[in-house]
C-alpha cells in the first residue's frame, strides 16, 4: 500500500473518531453524573446499605452505619464476616450461610440479627439482600440492613405482658376452680344442716304438737298450739328446702311417715314402727301422695321423695 493510500485510510479513521466522540463523551458525561447521583443516595440513606464480595469479605458501607453502631465505614470495609466485631458468634454461622444461598442466586427479603455497638450495646436489624450479576453470574451480595431495636423491644415487651396476662389468667381460673370447690362444699355443709335441723325438728317438736292437737284441747289452748306451730313453721323458714316445705303442708304423722317412706320401709314396716295398722298407713300414704300431686300419677312415691330433697 502507497503512502497515499495510508494516508487516506488514516485520514478516514479520524473522521469516524470525530463523528462517534460527542456521543462518547455525551455517554460518559450520563455514566458520571450517574454515579453522582448513587454517591448522594448512598451517603443519605436511613438504612445501612453494604456489599460483600465472593470471599464474605466487606467491600462497601453506607455513612449510616456510624450513625446505627458507632463504626465509620472503613472501619469496616476489608473485613471478613468472621472478623467483624459487629455480629455476635452465634449469628456468624447464620450470616454465612444466607450469604452463601445469595450467592448461589436467591434472594432474602428479610431476616432478622442482633448486632454489637462499638459501645457494646446490642441492637437488632433486619436485613434483606440479593446477589449482584455480572455475565450471567453471582459476583458479589448487595444488602440493606435497617434497625429494628425499637420495634423489637416493643415485640418483646409485649410478649412479656401476654405471658403475664396468661399466668394470671391461669392463676385466676384456678382460684376460680378453689373457690366453686369451697362453695359447693359449704352449699352441701349448709344442706345437711338444713336437713339436721329439720330432722330434729320432726323428731322432738312435731310428734309433741301432734299428740297436743290430738288431746281434748279447749279453745284457748289451741289458739297457743295455732300460735306455737306458725311461730315454728316461720322460725325454719330459713332452713326449708323443697322437700321440706312439702313437709310442713304435711300433718306431723304424714311427716314421720314420708321421711319412713323416703328410708325405704314398706307399709307394713311402718306399721309396726308407729305401733298402728297398715290400713291407717295406707290412708296417711294416699294423702302424701295426693298432697304431692301422684295421686293419678303411677310414679313411686319415695323416687319422687329423692327427687324433691336433690332439687
Amino acid at each position: 500500500m502507497g503512502e497515499k493510500s495510508i494516508y487516506q485510510e488514516l485520514k478516514k479513521r479520524v473522521r469516524e473518531l470525530e463523528d462517534i466522540a460527542p456521543h462518547r463523551r455525551h455517554t460518559v458525561g450520563d455514566l458520571l453524573e450517574a454515579a453522582r447521583k448513587y454517591r448522594i443516595h448512598f451517603s443519605l440513606a436511613n438504612d445501612v446499605i453494604f456489599t460483600i464480595d465472593r470471599t464474605y469479605t466487606v467491600t462497601s458501607v453506607s455513612p449510616s452505619v456510624e450513625g446505627v453502631l458507632g463504626y465509620k465505614p472503613e472501619e469496616l470495609v476489608g473485613k471478613s464476616l468472621a472478623e467483624l466485631t459487629v455480629v455476635p458468634p452465634e449469628y456468624l454461622e447464620k450470616a454465612l450461610h444466607e450469604a452463601q444461598r445469595i450467592l448461589q442466586g436467591e434472594k432474602i427479603s428479610s431476616s432478622t440479627y442482633q448486632f454489637i455497638t462499638r459501645e457494646g450495646s446490642v441492637k437488632y436489624g433486619e436485613v434483606s439482600g440479593e446477589p449482584y450479576l455480572h455475565d450471567g453470574r453471582s459476583r458479589a451480595i448487595i444488602s440493606i440492613a435497617r434497625d429494628i431495636t425499637e420495634r423489637k423491644r416493643f415485640e418483646e415487651q409485649l410478649l412479656a405482658k401476654e405471658n403475664e396476662l396468661a399466668r394470671q389468667a391461669g392463676h385466676l381460673e384456678e382460684m376460680s376452680i378453689a373457690l366453686k370447690v369451697l362453695l359447693d362444699a359449704r352449699d352441701k355443709e349448709k344442706k345437711r344442716a338444713q336437713e339436721v335441723i329439720m330432722s330434729r325438728a320432726r323428731m322432738i317438736i312435731y310428734p309433741y304438737l301432734e299428740m297436743m292437737e290430738a288431746g281434748n284441747l279447749d279453745e284457748e289452748c289451741r289458739v297457743y298450739l295455732n300460735i306455737i306451730k306458725a311461730n315454728l313453721a316461720d322460725l325454719l323458714t330459713p332452713y326449708i328446702n323443697t322437700l321440706s316445705q312439702q313437709y310442713l303442708n304435711f300433718t306431723p304423722m304424714e311427716m314421720r311417715i314420708a321421711d319412713l317412706v323416703r328410708q325405704g320401709k314398706s307399709t307394713k314396716d311402718i306399721a309396726g314402727m308407729m305401733k298402728v295398722t297398715p290400713f291407717a298407713i295406707s290412708f296417711h300414704r294416699r294423702n302424701i301422695r295426693r298432697k304431692c300431686g301422684l295421686l293419678k300419677a303411677k310414679k313411686n312415691l319415695r323416687a319422687h321423695l329423692h327427687a324433691i330433697e336433690k332439687e
